[in-house]
């Protein structure tokens, strides 16, 4: 597993609200584009809804061979069978996390910190979400971190890294040379008008900055 998670490129985590109309619809598009991976985040849907709606999209992404992870909640993620769940400091303990879900499924964790990532690797996380890197204005997200933390993140961790926070086309490419393996967006590709075309766009700025980076070319 730890090696198709060092191959996501793009994390497309939903939000009904930004993205407005059929969310299955916008998820297909963002995995036509590409997507790699997609997390179900709805924090104001109640229980069966969350359930009904993440039964759609993991459907939906099943068709394209992609990883389905559910933000936060690890009961849903269990119910809906998940390959796993994200979670942070304010969720379950990683451990406990670990033991409702079992050794197979996927645990990402959100981290601000080296001692929190280094912990985090100490209680079986599989991958870090880390940001935000840049302003966004994502509720509660907290100040930008700055790519500089990428770099020592990735001097003290081998798991697979995830930026997330203010990435767009614009400066996608920094987070990756910086040391993150991937980058998780919501309004960047949610707010897209063409969403299969943005995660495209995405992708291939990603890819090309992994080639300078492999070449020394920074």
């Amino acid at each position: 597993m730890g090696k198709r998670l060092k191959e996501v490129n793009i994390c497309v985590i939903t939000d009904r609200e930004i993205a407005g109309g059929n969310l299955q619809e916008s998820v297909r598009q963002a995995l036509l584009g590409g997507a790699e991976m997609i997390q179900f985040r709805e924090k104001r849907v109640g229980d069966r809804e969350f359930y009904d709606l993440g039964l759609r999209l993991i459907e939906e992404v099943k068709k394209f061979g992609s990883l389905f992870l559910v933000n936060d909640r690890v009961d849903q993620a269990l119910a809906l069978g998940a390959d796993g769940v994200h979670i942070g400091p304010e969720d379950l303990p990683l451990p406990l996390a670990r033991k409702i879900l079992g050794p197979d499924k996927i645990i990402g964790y959100s981290v601000k910190e080296i001692e929190d990532a280094l912990q985090a690797c100490r209680e079986g996380a599989d991958y870090l979400g880390v940001g935000p890197i840049f302003s966004t204005t994502t509720k509660d997200a907290g100040p930008a971190l700055g790519a500089e933390i990428l770099r020592r993140l990735r001097e003290a961790v081998a798991l697979p890294i995830l930026a997330i926070g203010g990435i767009d086309e614009r400066n996608v490419q920094v987070p990756i040379l910086w040391g993150a393996d991937g980058v998780a967006v919501i309004k960047a590709v949610m707010a897209a008008e063409d969403r299969r075309a943005k995660v495209e766009r995405l992708r291939e700025r990603i890819i090309e900055a992994k080639r300078r980076k492999a070449k020394g070319r920074i």
